[in-house]
């Protein structure tokens, strides 16, 4: 069983990863993860249960978090339609990983999106597969997955989910 304070901090980091992707901090969603451990992958499930290698967003350490955020905030402004995202998590289980402070955490996802229109559309469905590691008062993402169920998205993803 894990402690109660542990499931805190767990649904606190959680709730900071999705406030700054809601409110498209940037800085914020990098403060959410571990500099010297980090990795960020959104992996459709066909690819997971086909045993193939391929990511559609393959960040397997920070700096190229880094990289992500500044293609974003830089490099691509202006030559996308920006879009609001709403994120919708639910933790659905917490397990002890294999290093001391460390826990696999599994949550349902879902991502709305909502068009310079006005118009509101699923982007994405699935669940987070994180590695988290809790220390004292903190907690940061070591790994996070994102797996979707839904193996194409109806437009190109430009923040991460």
């Amino acid at each position: 069983m894990v402690a109660d304070a542990v499931l805190r901090r767990i649904d606190e980091l959680q709730l900071s990863y999705i406030d700054a992707l809601d409110s498209k901090d940037l800085a914020g969603w990098l403060g959410t993860f571990q500099e010297n451990a980090a990795e960020y992958y959104v992996i459709p499930i066909e690819h997971i249960e086909a045993n193939l290698p391929l990511s559609l967003l393959h960040d397997d350490c920070y700096a190229r978090l880094l990289d992500r955020v500044t293609f974003i905030e830089k490099v691509w402004v202006g030559i996308y339609e920006d879009y609001q995202m709403r994120h919708f998590v639910q933790r659905v289980r917490v397990r002890p990983a294999d290093s001391p402070d460390t826990y696999d955490v599994k949550s349902n996802l879902s991502v709305m999106y909502t068009d310079n229109d006005g118009h509101a559309h699923v982007l994405a469905v699935g669940t987070y597969e994180d590695r988290v590691r809790v220390n004292g008062e903190s907690a940061c993402f070591l790994r996070k997955r994102v797996i979707l169920d839904n193996f194409t998205t109806p437009r190109y993803i430009v923040y991460p989910l």
